[in-house]
């Protein structure tokens, strides 16, 4: 009724128009990425491309063994679909990598990561995006490259991920993966949001963790003896932590009030000085560094 009250009802008049379309004469345009029509033998060359780059994911194992689709399954071939799209350039198509391919490079980086005190580890996304055969190679592999490696996956993080594993194994993510899955200590069990109480009393009985230091793989669980010295001192006179109260007070304005850079003076990692009154050694090689990077590439941008 106020609707009515605000605009009044009144027929309309209808306006007639005489005018002409002119069409003037035609111009070839060269459209060198386009076909005309459908390349059927092309088309068929890139969907044997694209499951053979995605032959160990589960949804395309389901596609081969005619087995039925979930909503899920839909929505992760739409992905994989929309990213193969994306990575079809040759300079994306280096991260697209099978298993033997990632073990691979893990061979590869293990010593170099082993001269600079970092560690190697492996992270399957997730149950959803890993089929079962890959998994269990993958944590093969890995236990021969090095059997004290973690290893993080996603785990649990929605309802509907919960659902798809047990529309196509019978179990619930955390289940299966304890029941199938040598989870142990190594393990961090990352968004484990869904879980039953059971699967909390399990996973906690394996030594998983959610996060934290245990996480790393690396003995950084703070200042005790066995632990790596990686520690950092705060500058107690920047304006954002001069005069606070008390030392709780100048980590918490540290981490929320701060750009975290901005108020360290000094690191140490693996009981050796980094960074001192806030300067790197390294910092005037690597900022001439990435300035060459940037005008390399700016040059080469048309």
């Amino acid at each position: 009724a106020f609707v009515r009250k605000l605009i009044e009802g009144a027929e309309r008049v209808i306006v007639y128009t005489d005018f002409e379309d002119e069409i003037g004469e035609g111009t070839t345009v060269a459209l060198p990425d386009g076909a005309v029509g459908t390349d059927k033998a092309r088309f068929q060359m890139k969907v044997r491309h694209f499951l053979k780059q995605h032959a160990d994911h589960i949804t395309i194992q389901k596609l081969r063994r005619n087995e039925q689709l979930t909503p899920q399954d839909l929505s992760e071939l739409e992905r994989i679909m929309i990213e193969q799209a994306v990575a079809s350039n040759d300079g994306q198509r280096r991260f697209i990598r099978s298993t033997d391919n990632m073990l691979r490079l893990l061979e590869r980086l293990k010593p170099l990561c082993e001269r600079q005190g970092a560690r190697l580890g492996l992270a399957p996304h997730s149950l959803r995006a890993v089929p079962p055969d890959a998994l269990t190679a993958a944590l093969h592999g890995l236990h021969a490259i090095d059997p004290t490696a973690p290893v993080h996956i996603h785990i649990a993080e929605q309802t509907g991920e919960v659902d798809a594993c047990l529309a196509w194994s019978g179990q619930r993510p955390v289940q299966w993966l304890l029941d199938h899955a040598p989870v142990d200590s190594r393990w961090c069990l990352v968004h484990a949001t869904h879980m039953t109480v059971d699967e909390s009393r399990r996973a906690a009985r394996s030594g998983a963790v959610g996060g934290g230091a245990q996480a790393s793989g690396r003995a950084v669980a703070g200042l005790a003896v066995g632990q790596q010295a990686d520690c950092l001192a705060l500058d107690a006179r920047h304006p954002l932590l001069c005069q606070l109260p008390t030392p709780q007070a100048m980590l918490s304005a540290h981490v929320f009030a701060s750009h975290r850079r901005s108020t360290v003076k000094d690191v140490w990692v693996g009981g050796r000085q980094r960074v001192q009154n806030g300067r790197h050694p390294l910092a005037e090689e690597t900022s001439s560094a990435f300035n060459a990077a940037r005008s390399h590439l700016l040059r080469a941008t048309p």
